[in-house]
């Protein structure tokens, strides 16, 4: 089995079909000491084909069933998934955040598109986020949609911007109470107590560090420049 270096943790994944260790092979890291071994059923894998339908494979089913049991795993070392697609600037993560469908992959491409000096895409879709030191720092993983937009890094997150799809473009700063209603839809909630707990710690303390704005935006440059300008002059 191989090792994995995935948001400063020492991971190896019990899979049985080769489609994980495709997926995550520039996270590939040797190692002695490992922090997790992931592993997961055959019935979770076939429970997980059945909901996604059988155009996907039973490998990247499994990778899916790994990835959330990981997730699950690392709430007790201060660190969750993120449901959206995180862009570093200037060594700050601004994270883009919305229902399926509403762009924030498209938005984060969009960033780089038009900055292309200034933007990295750290993940397009399902970044592992950490508490170190007090600061909330936003990795790569190799999850990270159908366009695979990854880099195996970490930057400290700056703020959020939820993203609705409109013809005008408008940005607005948003509320903790607004900014919490519209997070929580974006959260894998676990199924026992315990973590459950530790999860919504966890939330409180990440939305309560940092401005979160929403957006309503065409594809744009226009739409670009006026989130760009906006997060990155927030202080």
């Amino acid at each position: 089995m191989s090792t994995y270096r995935i948001a400063g943790f020492n991971i190896r994944f019990e899979n049985k079909y080769p489609y994980t260790d495709k997926l995550c092979a520039d996270y590939r890291h040797d190692c002695t000491k490992v922090d997790y071994v992931i592993s997961t059923t055959d019935k979770a894998i076939n429970d997980e084909r059945a909901l996604v339908g059988d155009s996907f494979s039973l490998g990247y089913c499994e990778a899916t069933c790994l990835y959330r049991a990981l997730c699950n795993q690392i709430l007790f070392d201060d660190a969750f998934l993120l449901h959206g697609a995180v862009v570093a600037v200037d060594g700050k993560g601004y994270a883009f955040l919305g229902k399926s469908g509403a762009g924030k992959s498209t938005h984060a491409m969009l960033w780089k598109q038009f900055y292309p000096h200034s933007v990295t895409i750290i993940n397009g879709d399902k970044p592992i986020v950490r508490r170190l030191d007090g600061q909330f720092i936003a990795f790569g993983t190799p999850w990270s949609g159908k366009e695979q937009l990854n880099t195996n890094a970490g930057v400290p997150m700056q703020s959020l911007c939820f993203i609705e799809q409109a013809r005008s473009n408008q940005i607005c700063r948003l509320s903790m109470e607004e900014t919490i209603a519209r997070y929580f839809h974006q959260l894998l909630i676990p199924k026992d107590k315990d973590t459950v707990s530790k999860l919504l710690e966890l939330t409180d303390a990440f939305l309560e560090s940092m401005p979160a704005y929403l957006l309503h935006c065409d594809i744009s440059k226009e739409a670009v420049d006026l989130c760009f300008n906006t997060l990155t002059n927030t202080r």
